[in-house]
C-alpha cells in the first residue's frame, strides 16, 4: 500500500512537472517572439513621396525591424490598420513649446496633429533665451516628454551674451562677432542643429550683412541649418527676401525662411516673381503655416521701434490694404474690442486708425489677424518643391488657431486635392533630411518607430479652440520610439520622447531626398 502511495505521488509529480514544463515552454515561446508590435493591412506612406503601399511593419524596441508581408503571430501586440494611412511621425521645423513642454510633458496638443518631433527656438528667440543649450536639453532627458525634442541656438541670445555693454541696437564689432562665433561653436558641441535669427524683431534686427555673413559661414562649417525671418515682409517683402537669397548664395548655406504670411495679399498673386525663389537651384527653403488667415501680435506689422511713428504705421496699414482688413483677436485692456476691425475700433474711440494702432500696442500682447492669402494660392505654393509646412505655433503660444497647424494641412489635402504622399514627405523624410536626423523621418528597417495611423478623411479641426482639449481630431494610433502614446483614439501615459542632439558627423544620406 505504501508502494502504491509512492507510485501515485510520483505519477502526480510527473504530471505536474509536464504541466510546469508546458507553461515554461509557452512562456519561452512568448519571450522568443521576435517583435513587440506588428502593424498589419495599412496603406503605408514611407516618407519618400511614393504612393501608398500595403505593407506590414514590425517593431522591436524603439526601431522598425522588418517591413513586407509578415505572417503568423510574431508579436504580443498586433494593430490592424486596414483602411488607414500609416505614416512617419511629423517633424515641425518651427515650433514654440520651449517653455511649456517642460510642464506639459504629455504634449497632446502637438501629438494630436501628428507631430512626434519638434524643433524649438527656430524663431530667433526674441522672448526667451535658451542658454546654455546643454542644460536646456538635459531637462528633457531627466523628465522625458512624449515627443522628440531638438533645438537651435538663437542669434538674439548670442548677441546678448557677446555685446556686454548692453547696447544691442547697433551692428556688432569684430571682437563681438568673434565671441558670438565661439558661443555658436559651443552650442553646436551641446547639440544645436543650427542658428535661428529674426531680422525684423529683437536685437537681431540691428545686425548688418557682415555680422550675418560671418555667423552663417560658421554654421556652414558645422553643416548646420540656418532659420531666418526677413527684416520687413510687410512693407519691403521682395527686398527682405532678396537679402536672405543673396546671403545664402554668398555663403553657400541654405536658409530656412519663416514668417512670410505677414506679406501683403498682392504678393501671392505674382507667381512669375516667385519663380526665382522657388526654382530648383534656389538656396532658400520657405516655411508656411497652412492657414489662409495670419494671426500674431500687432507689433509684427511695423518695423521694430517704429510702433509710435505715425508715418511708419500709415505705410504698413497702406501696404496691408487698410485698417478694415485687420481684426482684433485679443486685447487685455479692452475686451470689448475683440472681434472688431482696427477701423471700427478707431471710430469707436474717436481716433485715427494710426492712433488706434498705437493704443493697441500699449495694451502689451494684443493679438490681431488678417486674411493673408487665398486658399488656392496657399495650395499652389505648398506644392512647390522647396516650400515646407510648419505650425509656427505650439504650447507656448496663446494666439487663436496656433495649436492646429497640421490639422489644417490635412483638411486642405482633402478639400484642395493636395497630394497626401507629397505633403507627408515634406513633413517627414524631407524635414529629417534637412536636419540630417539619423534614422528618422522614414518608415524603413533600422529607423526609429515614430508612426501615425489615421484616416485622412476623418481628420477635423475644432475651430472653437477649446483649450482643454486638443483641437485636432482623427488620429487613431501614434507611436513614438516604438511606444504607443495614442491607442484607438485614447491617450496612454507613455512619455517616450528623446532628446535629439546634432552631430556634424551624422549620416547624411537623407539630405539628397527632396520633394517630388
Amino acid at each position: 500500500m505504501f508502494n502504491s502511495y509512492i507510485r501515485g505521488a510520483v505519477h502526480k509529480l510527473i504530471i505536474a512537472g509536464f504541466g510546469l514544463m508546458s507553461v515554461l515552454s509557452l512562456s519561452a515561446c512568448e519571450k522568443r517572439k521576435p517583435y513587440d508590435i506588428v502593424i498589419r493591412n495599412g496603406r503605408v506612406l514611407d516618407g519618400t513621396g511614393l504612393p501608398a503601399q500595403r505593407i506590414d511593419i514590425a517593431i522591436a524596441g524603439d526601431k522598425i525591424v522588418a517591413m513586407g508581408r509578415i505572417a503568423g503571430n510574431l508579436a504580443p501586440k498586433t494593430i490592424d490598420a486596414a483602411g488607414r494611412i500609416v505614416a512617419p511621425g511629423f517633424i515641425d521645423l518651427r515650433n514654440h513649446s520651449a517653455k511649456n513642454l517642460a510642464r506639459s510633458h504629455n504634449a497632446r496638443m502637438l501629438l494630436s496633429q501628428g507631430i512626434t518631433t519638434v524643433m524649438l527656438n527656430a524663431d530667433g528667440g526674441p522672448r526667451q533665451d535658451i542658454w546654455p543649450l546643454a542644460a536646456f536639453l538635459f531637462q528633457f532627458e531627466k523628465d522625458r516628454p512624449a515627443v522628440n525634442v531638438a533645438a537651435m541656438v538663437s542669434h538674439n541670445t548670442l548677441r546678448h551674451l557677446a555685446m556686454r555693454d548692453g547696447d544691442y541696437e547697433r551692428p556688432a564689432t569684430n571682437a563681438e562677432i568673434e565671441l558670438m562665433e565661439e558661443l555658436l561653436h559651443k552650442a553646436f558641441r551641446d547639440g544645436a542643429y543650427g542658428l535661428s535669427t529674426d531680422l525684423g524683431y529683437s536685437s537681431s534686427a540691428y545686425a548688418d550683412g557682415f555680422e550675418l555673413e560671418r555667423l552663417i559661414r560658421h554654421v556652414r562649417d558645422h553643416s548646420g541649418l540656418v532659420s531666418a525671418a526677413p527684416r520687413d515682409p510687410v512693407r519691403k517683402f521682395w527686398a527682405s527676401l532678396e537679402e536672405l537669397y543673396q546671403l545664402s548664395r554668398k555663403t553657400l548655406q541654405p536658409i530656412l525662411v519663416g514668417q512670410l504670411q505677414r506679406a501683403p495679399r498682392w504678393v501671392w498673386k505674382l507667381r512669375q516673381r516667385w519663380q526665382k525663389y522657388l526654382a530648383d537651384d534656389s538656396p532658400l527653403l520657405l516655411t508656411l503655416f497652412p492657414q489662409t488667415r495670419w494671426y500674431g501680435e500687432i507689433l509684427n506689422l511695423v518695423p521694430q521701434n517704429e510702433f509710435f511713428n505715425w508715418r511708419e504705421v500709415s505705410l504698413s496699414l497702406y501696404r496691408l490694404g487698410g485698417a478694415h482688413r485687420i481684426r482684433i483677436e485679443s486685447m487685455p485692456t479692452r475686451p470689448d474690442a475683440v472681434g472688431k476691425t482696427l477701423l471700427s475700433f478707431a471710430k469707436q474711440i474717436e481716433l485715427s486708425p494710426q492712433r488706434a494702432f498705437m493704443e493697441i500696442v500699449k495694451a502689451h500682447g494684443a493679438v490681431v489677424s488678417m486674411q493673408a492669402i487665398r486658399r488656392d494660392q496657399l495650395a499652389w505654393i505648398l506644392l512647390q518643391r522647396n516650400v515646407i509646412p510648419v505650425t509656427d505655433g505650439g504650447l507656448d503660444v496663446t494666439i487663436p488657431n496656433s495649436s492646429a497647424g497640421f490639422g489644417y494641412l490635412l483638411e486642405m489635402v482633402e478639400k484642395q486635392s493636395l497630394s497626401l504622399p507629397r505633403m507627408v514627405h515634406k513633413l517627414t523624410g524631407f524635414a529629417a533630411g534637412l536636419l540630417q536626423l539619423k534614422n528618422r523621418g522614414l518608415l524603413r528597417p533600422g529607423y526609429h518607430a515614430d508612426i501615425l495611423i489615421f484616416d485622412p478623411t476623418a481628420v477635423t479641426v475644432d475651430h472653437s479652440e477649446n483649450t482643454l482639449l486638443p483641437p485636432v481630431r482623427g488620429m487613431e494610433w501614434i507611436l513614438v520610439n516604438g511606444e504607443i502614446v495614442l491607442e484607438q483614439g485614447r491617450w496612454t501615459p507613455a512619455r517616450p520622447g528623446q532628446v535629439l542632439r546634432y552631430s556634424h558627423t551624422s549620416v547624411r544620406e537623407q539630405r539628397d531626398i527632396v520633394p517630388n
